[in-house]
């Protein structure tokens, strides 16, 4: 184990980082990446740990400006394009450093049959999109790509990566490297 593991968390995810609690944080430094301020202000008040740094910025535009030996993401995979798939998992590549891993965990294709679900697909774009309702009424229409775990895992390696993925319910949790 490394004396001072950094880690990359895409997705400040409504004022947790990706459901770790304060108390929970053993490693040296973790970078929250998110594109949304009121993300990053929501986990700000849960938790207050000096070795968390909110970076406020689109991934897909986003330049590491550190190497990480750890990259994570919760709930983010099945938000990307699949026209930008390629270049996320580039961006992770840039992220690690050279002894990397990352680790993810994400719904499975047919987790909607497992839970009752407040979005409704949009049927005809040709990108997979959901319309995801608000506590306060107002609606929003997100990409929404389920995943295939051997599918993924395919895929991924077409692109070089070597990622195990395992299924635990509805959803999948995945690991590997470059």
């Amino acid at each position: 184990m490394p004396t001072h593991l950094i880690a990359l968390s895409v997705r400040s995810s409504r004022g947790r980082i990706n459901n770790v609690d304060e108390e929970e944080l053993i490693l040296g430094q973790i970078d929250a990446l998110d594109s949304s301020p009121e993300m990053h202000e929501q986990s700000r008040k849960k938790i207050r740990d000096e070795r968390v740094r909110y970076i406020e910025r689109d991934v897909f535009s986003w330049e590491p400006d550190d190497a990480y030996d750890v990259v994570f993401f919760a709930n983010w995979l099945s938000h990307v394009p699949p026209s930008a798939f390629e270049q996320f998992w580039a961006i992770v590549e840039r992220a690690l450093a050279p002894e990397g891993r990352v680790f993810f965990v994400d719904e499975v294709g047919d987790a909607w049959r497992n839970e009752d679900l407040r979005e409704e697909f949009v049927q005809g774009p040709t990108v997979p999109i959901v319309r995801r309702p608000l506590k306060d009424g107002r609606t929003f229409d997100v990409v929404k790509v389920f995943w295939e775990p051997t599918e993924l895992k395919a895929r991924l390696a077409e692109l070089g990566w070597d990622i195990n993925v395992e299924t635990s319910g509805p959803f999948f949790c995945a690991q590997g490297h470059r």
